[in-house]
């Protein structure tokens, strides 16, 4: 299965990436919020989902999914990667 780092632990990252953990990816979720990734680290959502509770548990639990705040180590620039990363930014500067 393949690494993904996810951008954001609100309702499209967090639910995304755990869907995907499910479906047997490697997911890092990366978010700016330090309460919100050690939350999401012990289990707890920020938001409700119907079964998101029971399938973080999971994913947490068979090691498929992290938190952090370090976009840095969770998505380090590769060749496969850094168009990616370079469309990103250019993206959010724009806002």
């Amino acid at each position: 299965m393949n690494k993904i780092a996810m951008f954001g632990c609100g309702y499209v990252g967090l639910v995304t990436g755990v869907c995907l953990a499910h479906l047997g990816h490697e997911i890092t979720c990366i978010d700016v919020d330090d309460e919100k990734v050690e939350n999401l680290k012990r289990g707890i959502s920020p938001i409700f989902e119907q079964d998101l509770p029971e399938m973080l548990a999971a994913v947490l639990a068979n090691g498929n999914i992290d938190f952090t705040t370090d976009a840095k180590t969770a998505a380090p620039p590769t060749w496969s990667n850094l168009t990616t990363l370079s469309l990103l930014l250019k993206t959010a500067r724009t806002r």
